[in-house]
């Protein structure tokens, strides 16, 4: 059983079409029949099945899951086995966010804190920025990075600096767009607490 795929670089979230053809043991067309197709992501495969056609041809399309990249291995085989060789590879392009710290602080003051960001290809990302998406409009919310290219399988941090000027206070969030020059881009949303300032009495 052979496999293709017509995907060789792509963003996240591309389908992939896998297309084979399968023969039996004679070398005639197996028309008809069961085909299972191995997909490795990172040490984890999983397994498809197509059926062929009369002239022994199959095609599968497989749809990544919401921010899944990386780079693929597949190979396809009869039905039972069990680790048949790679035929072919690809890479789809990806960044991941880590979990943000939630950012406090009091009025009239300023802090800084940050968030690990993973290139998930094994492919070199370039032209990093990063972009406020959404947040309240009455603070300064200052989102910087420190590379402007990430390795393949690559970690970089993103920095953001949130300034509160005095008499302002309460609960949120803000959305920073972290964006490659292929395209590839995550968003992280950062919860956000500032207080007000108390008045404490002296003896």
């Amino acid at each position: 059983v052979t496999v293709d795929a017509d995907v060789v670089i792509a963003l996240a979230g591309t389908p992939v079409n896998f297309t084979g053809h399968a023969t039996r043991d004679g070398g005639a067309n197996a028309a008809f029949e069961p085909v299972s197709i191995h997909l490795e992501l990172r040490g984890t495969r999983r397994v498809f099945q197509a059926v062929t056609d009369v002239g022994g041809n199959y095609s599968l399309t497989f749809q990544p899951l919401p921010g899944e990249g990386g780079h693929y291995q597949v190979a396809a085989a009869h039905p039972g086995v069990v680790d048949p060789p790679f035929q072919d590879q690809l890479s789809l392009l990806a960044l991941k966010a880590g979990t943000p710290q939630t950012v406090r602080l009091l009025e009239g003051e300023n802090v800084s804190s940050m968030v690990a960001i993973q290139n998930l290809a094994d492919i070199e990302l370039t032209g990093l920025t990063a972009m406020l998406v959404t947040g309240p409009t009455n603070i300064t919310i200052l989102p910087s990075l420190a590379v402007s290219n990430v390795v393949g399988d690559g970690t970089f941090m993103l920095s953001y600096t949130v300034a509160a000027p005095n008499g302002v206070s309460g609960n949120g969030a803000f959305r920073i767009r972290v964006e490659t020059a292929q395209g590839a881009f995550t968003e992280v949303t950062v919860p956000l607490v500032i207080e007000a300032k108390r008045a404490r009495l002296v003896a």
